[in-house]
């Protein structure tokens, strides 16, 4: 069976949303770990922002594309309309574009996100977090008496 073309546009939206929400896992996933660079980088939220933001479009584009109006999804939001569709509207079609165009990349982020998931929680128990923020814990005492020590690449 032959799939529609708003079919084919949803599953590419949907598509996209996934990887997206896989990748911001993965993010979280190594912010559990104590001792991951991840966890201890000082611009570890801006770029959380930035995946929070970009999921947060691509959700709307699905709701767009399902027929959602902008005065529910500001309803959702509590904002007005105005508001919302500012905000979010020119995104909203760049991300459904970008959706269409980048299909392969994003069936490709998927598998690989979801490998690394189960890569992850195969690896992590609680005992190995509970035993590496004790660990971290130490390190960050001494960090803490080391004047501009997040300056340091190496940190």
């Amino acid at each position: 069976m032959t799939a529609s073309p708003f079919e084919e546009r949803m599953r590419n939206l949907l598509v996209a949303r996934s990887a997206a929400a896989l990748n911001l896992a993965a993010t979280f996933g190594n912010l559990a770990d104590p001792t991951s660079g991840t966890a201890n980088s000082p611009s570890l939220w801006p770029s959380i922002r930035g995946e929070i933001s970009s999921l947060e479009r691509l959700n709307c584009a699905v709701h767009r594309q399902g027929g959602v109006p902008w005065d529910a999804l500001a309803g959702f939001y509590g904002v007005s309309k105005q508001s919302v569709h500012r905000r979010l509207s020119k995104d909203v079609d760049n991300y459904t574009e970008h959706a269409q165009t980048y299909v392969d990349l994003h069936e490709t982020d998927i598998s690989h996100g979801v490998r690394a998931l189960h890569v992850a929680a195969a690896i992590v128990s609680a005992d190995h977090l509970l035993s590496a923020a004790d660990r971290q814990a130490r390190v960050w005492d001494q960090r803490r008496r080391t004047p501009g020590w997040w300056w340091r690449e190496s940190a």
